[in-house]
């Protein structure tokens, strides 16, 4: 018998969940201090404003603030994120957003969850959050609360603008770019050595051979030697693509990031298949923010076995390209092969809100293919338990193993 949408939606829901990136760890608070907090989250705060929402909202008294914010989430209440946060506020607060006074009574609710130590670790509890992917030296704003929750990564660094230019300027490149590499190359065993097995990494080649003493010289030379120790000790290298700040833009306002759009980049994508072949022993999961990029990297995926599409970023953050990239990599990868959710959250708020997201999407998804009759019930939640933690545990913590079938 075919399960139901309902005990479907309701199991994966009920997944744990393994958040491969976010920005709690430097965040100035683990959770939302005031409504603000979740209302002005920077990528949000985008669309509310191209309803009108004033950029100077932080400036209005708060009743007005209140009155101009709840306007702006009506002019956009078909949009997947407007619908989200509205769906999260009822279930994490208990609170409908339907006029200033609801504002008000819900930042009275969430100024009550700021103090309470437990309510990071509830959030996470209803989110099924097991695993949140930070930096050892995070910030402590709560987050030293939740240790049995981190998943340490690492930064390897490849020197800077600077040095690779005075490098360039040496009597030998070369040689000046090996001297350059050898403490970011050393710097990869000790990381290793103290367990962790993920870092976040530049990927500085380019497609062919650059020219000779050019600066792109030295970049690939530093990159080859950081990437050599890299594949020496088996890492997993976190790549995000698919976006780029536009130049002479500056953020709007506090809560807003560099202006950035997405780009797709075919031809990039091509030459890191040079890469991926030279340094097989680390896997490179590949972040992705730019939609008609998705099927070059599931079928990279294809052709490399140490490449893993990984989670959505920024522009890729929305119902419609979840529901394609679950497409491509249901029909064409072994669903061990992929990771899926990546926060990016800079409150614990947000990371409930975006999983929420992303289970429902999923389910929505791989029970339409049960209807379909391309799968059944077991390979479903199969495919959904890979995507949402266990490959994520078995590239971060060596150890673990992705769920299998029991004979």
């Amino acid at each position: 018998m075919r399960t139901t949408w309902k005990r479907f939606a309701d199991e994966v829901l009920a997944l744990p969940a393994w958040d491969t990136h976010n920005h709690l760890d430097s965040s100035e608070h683990l959770g939302a201090q005031t409504f603000w907090d979740i209302a002005h989250y920077f990528w949000f705060v985008r669309e509310l404003e191209s309803t009108g929402y004033p950029a100077n909202a932080d400036e209005l008294p708060e009743a007005e603030r209140a009155t101009a914010f709840v306007q702006a989430l009506d002019r956009g209440r078909n949009t997947t994120w407007n619908h989200v946060l509205r769906e999260s506020m009822q279930a994490l607060f208990g609170v409908t957003i339907t006029d200033a006074r609801s504002v008000g009574r819900l930042n009275a609710r969430i100024r009550e969850t700021a103090a309470d130590p437990a309510w990071a670790r509830e959030v996470c509890r209803r989110a099924g959050l097991t695993k949140l992917t930070i930096v050892p030296d995070y910030r402590h704003n709560g987050l030293e609360r939740l240790a049995d929750l981190h998943c340490y990564y690492g930064h390897v660094a490849f020197g800077t603008a600077e040095e690779h230019r005075r490098a360039a300027a040496a009597a030998d490149p070369l040689a000046a770019a090996d001297e350059l590499a050898r403490p970011h190359a050393e710097a990869v065993a000790p990381l290793a050595a103290s367990g962790i097995r993920t870092v976040r990494a530049w990927w500085p080649f380019g497609e062919g051979e650059p020219p000779a003493g050019s600066v792109a010289a030295v970049q690939e030379r530093v990159g080859h030697r950081v990437y050599e120790a890299l594949n020496a000790h088996r890492m997993n290298v976190q790549l995000f693509i698919g976006m780029a700040g536009v130049p002479g833009l500056k953020p709007r306002n506090p809560h807003d990031a560099r202006p950035s759009v997405a780009l797709n980049d075919p031809r990039r994508l091509y030459a890191m298949n040079t890469g991926f072949g030279r340094y097989p022993q680390c896997t490179f999961e590949i972040f992705n923010a730019a939609d008609q990029s998705s099927m070059d990297i599931v079928n990279m995926a294809r052709v490399f076995p140490n490449v893993i599409p990984g989670g959505l970023w920024w522009f890729a953050y929305r119902g419609s390209v979840y529901n394609a990239n679950m497409q491509y990599r249901f029909e064409a990868l072994p669903a061990c092969k992929a990771t899926m959710l990546a926060t990016d959250a800079r409150c614990i708020e947000w990371a409930y809100i975006k999983t929420w997201l992303v289970k429902r999407l999923m389910a929505r998804f791989l029970h339409r293919q049960i209807e379909d009759g391309w799968t059944d019930t077991e390979t479903a939640l199969y495919a959904a338990r890979s995507w949402l933690h266990d490959t994520a545990a078995s590239l971060y913590v060596p150890a673990a193993q992705p769920n299998v079938r029991t004979p």
